[in-house]
C-alpha cells in the first residue's frame, strides 16, 4: 500500500479554491488584522490558513477563548444607551404576540399645553409589518454599543466584530442553535423600522422632531467561514454602523448609562427585570427615592395589557421582580430598598424604591470605561412635574405642624424628603403609637413622626395585619358580591323561562305550530348545523328565544 503525500502547494490550491466558490467568505488574515486595530485588547494568533488544524491548535485556542470569556463577563463597565430609545420603549417583553406596536404618550408643557408623542415600531409607512424589538435585542444592542465605544466611538466608519466574541460578551453558548438566534437579532436591528411622530429628540434641538422608517444599524454584513478541523464549526465576523440620528446623540451625550453586567444577571423573569430596571436606573438618578403608581407605570412601560388589567394583578406580576431588583447596583449608587404598598386612598398600589451610595472602596475603584472625562449623566433631562411636587410639599406642610411639629422642622422635611415618603409615615403614624402604648414606652407623637420621616422608618407590623385583614375583608365582600349576583341571575332565567312557558300555555295550536317553523327555519340557516342533530332540546331553546325578544319587545312598547 503506498502512502501518498501531499505537497504544501497541494494545500494552498485547495484553500485557493474554496475561496473563490464561497461567496460569502474572506480573507481571514487581512479580517483578523482589521479587527486587532480597532480593538484593544491583545492580538490572538491568526487563523491557520496551511494545512489542517490540529487537535493541540484547537485546545489552545479554546482555552484561549475561555480566558477572554472569564475577563469579560467580570468586566463592570457602563454602557451608554441613547435615550430616545430608552424614553419611548422601543423594547419590549419577548411575548408580545403582534407583529408591530405603537407607543402613545401625552406630556404636559411648562406653558399647560398637551403634547402627544407617538412611537411605531415595527411597521413601515406603506403598512408592512416587520416584527418587533424585544429585550433580547436590547442586550445585542448594548453589546454593540459597548464594541463601538471600544473601536474608538468612530462617526461614519464601520466596526467589525466576530460573533464567538459577542456571544461571549452576552454569555451566550458556543452552539449552533445559539449562534444562529444571534444572527437573527442582530438583522432584526438592522431590518425593523421604527418611526418616530414628535417624540424624537436630538441633542441641542429646541423641539422634538419626526423621523420615519428609521432602523438603528443602518449598515449591517455578516460572514461566514467553516472551520477544516473536525469540529467543522461556523465562525461568523461582521461589520455594522448605527443610524446617523443616533451616532450625533452618542457623541453628543444624549445617553442613559447603564449597567451591562447586571443586565445580563437577569435569570428568572428576564424580561420585567429588564424594563423595570432600565426605568428606575434612569429616573433615580437625580434623587435618593422615587415612587410611582403601578397604573402608571405599567402606562410608562407599555405593558398595559388585560391580563395586568387591576391593581392585585400588576402586583401579583411585580413580586416576584422586586427580588431580583433588591440590591442591584445602578449606575448611581444601590437600589438597596424595593417595595410595593398601597396608595393613600387605597384604590391601587405603587412602586417604591430606596438608593443609598456605593461604598467609598467601590466608589474610588469605579472609573468610566473610554471616556473618562464624559460625565454619567451630562444631558439626561432633570425629573418632570417638579411642579406637582412642590404643590404636594405645600400641602404636606400644615399637617405636620398640626401633628406638633415646629415650623423649621417641618420645612426641612419636605425640602429633603418626597411627599410619598412623608404621606406613608403620617399613614403608619397610628399603627407606631399603638405599638409604643402596647409596650409601655413614653409616647412623644411630633418626635416619633419627625423620626420616621426623617429616617424612612420600615413599615410598622400593625400596619401590615390591619392590611390584610383588610384584603381579607375586601374578598369576602367580593365573593359575597359575586354570588349574589350570581343568586340574581339564576332567579331572573328561572322566572323568564316561567314567564314564556305560561305565554306558550296560551296560545292555540295554529301560533304553536308557526313558532316551531320559525325556530326550525332559524336553526336551518344557522352555519354548522347538521339535520341529523335538529332534537327537541334545540328546537324547544330556539323557540323560547323567540318569545322572549318578542315579549320584551312587547314590554318596551307597552
Amino acid at each position: 500500500m503506498k502512502l501518498r503525500i501531499f505537497t504544501k502547494g497541494f494545500w494552498e490550491n485547495i484553500l485557493k479554491l474554496n475561496r473563490t466558490t464561497n461567496e460569502s467568505s474572506v480573507r481571514s488574515e487581512e479580517l483578523d488584522h482589521v479587527l486587532q486595530e480597532q480593538s484593544p485588547e491583545p492580538a490572538k494568533k491568526p487563523l491557520q490558513t496551511e494545512g489542517i488544524k490540529t487537535e493541540e491548535t484547537q485546545e489552545s485556542e479554546r482555552k484561549e477563548l475561555t480566558k477572554t470569556k472569564v475577563s469579560e463577563t467580570n468586566d463592570r463597565s457602563i454602557v451608554r444607551s441613547e435615550l430616545n430609545l430608552e424614553k419611548n420603549c422601543i423594547f419590549t417583553v419577548s411575548t408580545y404576540r403582534e407583529k408591530s406596536r405603537e407607543v402613545t404618550r401625552r406630556e404636559v408643557r411648562r406653558d399647560g399645553e398637551i403634547v402627544e408623542r407617538r412611537v411605531i415600531i415595527g411597521r413601515t409607512a406603506d403598512g408592512v409589518e416587520t416584527g418587533i424589538l424585544t429585550t433580547h435585542h436590547f442586550k445585542v444592542y448594548l453589546a454593540l454599543i459597548e464594541l463601538w465605544e471600544r473601536a474608538g466611538r468612530p462617526v461614519g466608519d464601520k466596526v467589525c466584530f466576530t460573533t464567538l466574541k459577542l456571544m461571549n460578551r452576552l454569555e451566550m453558548k458556543d452552539s449552533g442553535e445559539e449562534y444562529r438566534r444571534l444572527k437573527r437579532w442582530v438583522r432584526n436591528l438592522r431590518q425593523t423600522p421604527i418611526t418616530f411622530v414628535n417624540s424624537f429628540y436630538a441633542s441641542g434641538a429646541t423641539e422634538h422632531t419626526d423621523l420615519a422608517d428609521v432602523t438603528i444599524l443602518n449598515h449591517l454584513h455578516l460572514y461566514e467561514r467553516k472551520n477544516m478541523g473536525r469540529q467543522k464549526k461556523t465562525r461568523g465576523y461582521g461589520e455594522f454602523r448605527f443610524d446617523d440620528h443616533i451616532v450625533e446623540n452618542l457623541i453628543n451625550n444624549h445617553v442613559h448609562p447603564l449597567r451591562l453586567d447586571v443586565i445580563k444577571s437577569f435569570t428568572k423573569h428576564r424580561d420585567l427585570s429588564i424594563l423595570l430596571y432600565t426605568y428606575i436606573d434612569r429616573n433615580i438618578a437625580f434623587r435618593n427615592s422615587y415612587a410611582i403608581g403601578l397604573g402608571k407605570l405599567f402606562g410608562h412601560l407599555d405593558l398595559s395589557q388585560r391580563h395586568v388589567k387591576y391593581p392585585s394583578d400588576r402586583k401579583r406580576v411585580l413580586d416576584p421582580v422586586l427580588e431580583q431588583l433588591r440590591g442591584k447596583e445602578l449606575s448611581t449608587g444601590i437600589l438597596f430598598r424595593i417595595e410595593i404598598p398601597k396608595t393613600v386612598d387605597g384604590k391601587d398600589y405603587k412602586l417604591v424604591c430606596h438608593k443609598k451610595p456605593f461604598p467609598k472602596k467601590l466608589k474610588e475603584q469605579e472609573e468610566v470605561p473610554h471616556q473618562p472625562e464624559l460625565s454619567l449623566w451630562n444631558n439626561v433631562e432633570a425629573p418632570e412635574n417638579t411642579s406637582e411636587s412642590t404643590e404636594a410639599d405645600s400641602e404636606l406642610l400644615p399637617l405636620l405642624i398640626e401633628k406638633g411639629l415646629t415650623q423649621k422642622q417641618a420645612s426641612k422635611l419636605t425640602e429633603e424628603k418626597s411627599s410619598d415618603v412623608i404621606n406613608d409615615q403620617l399613614i403608619y403614624l397610628p399603627f407606631r403609637l399603638r405599638e409604643y402604648k402596647a409596650q409601655g414606652k413614653e409616647i412623644n407623637e411630633a418626635a416619633i413622626l419627625y423620626e420616621s420621616i426623617n429616617d424612612n422608618w420600615s413599615i410598622p407590623k400593625g400596619y401590615l395585619g390591619a392590611e390584610k385583614e383588610k384584603e381579607r375583608e375586601i374578598s369576602r365582600i367580593e365573593r359575597e358580591r359575586h354570588a349574589n349576583l350570581e343568586q340574581e341571575e339564576r332567579e331572573k332565567a328561572a322566572q323568564e323561562k316561567a314567564e314564556i312557558e305560561a305565554y306558550k300555555k296560551t296560545l292555540d295550536p295554529d301560533e304553536r305550530a308557526k313558532l316551531r317553523e320559525r325556530a326550525l327555519e332559524q336553526i336551518r340557516s344557522m352555519e354548522g348545523i347538521n339535520e341529523q342533530f335538529i332534537g327537541e332540546p334545540l328546537i324547544v331553546g330556539k323557540e323560547n328565544e323567540i318569545l322572549k325578544s318578542e315579549m320584551g319587545y312587547r314590554c318596551q312598547t307597552d
